[in-house]
């Protein structure tokens, strides 16, 4: 039986250091796009802002479509957040045409950081 291809995704973190760089954020909720999908074991590109070109890298270990107020309250940690109500209103600043009160579907996605022993990383997460 082929194995299924693996597919790279990028998200941009704005708060790549608090979130990335130490590694605390392993969920996210990403609006769904009919274009894009997600399956466990695909390559996840957690990128910074577009003047702070860094990059880490992960392993999708969970996929799943949800509602976004079901799952929040047990995401909680892994969102990097201290609470429901911080995490919404950076969701509700971030999609303003799909606000948090209307509960919409999401896909959830978490993973697990990819650490490239010995290897140095792209050229491009280094670019300044």
């Amino acid at each position: 039986m082929p194995k299924m291809p693996k597919f790279v995704h990028e998200i941009r973190f704005p708060r790549w250091h608090e979130d990335v760089s130490l590694q605390k954020r392993t969920v996210a909720h990403i609006r769904i796009r009919p274009e894009e999908r997600f399956f466990v074991g695909d390559e996840l590109r957690l990128l910074a802002a577009p003047n702070f070109p860094r990059c880490g890298t992960g392993t999708l270990t969970e996929v799943a479509l949800v509602k976004l107020l079901d799952v929040v309250d047990s995401d909680l940690a892994g969102l990097n957040v201290t609470s429901r109500e911080e995490y919404l209103a950076r969701w509700d600043a971030l999609h303003p045409d799909m606000p948090s009160s209307g509960n919409p579907e999401v896909w959830r996605i978490a993973w697990r950081y990819r650490h490239d022993e010995g290897k140095d990383p792209p050229e491009w997460s280094l670019a300044s």
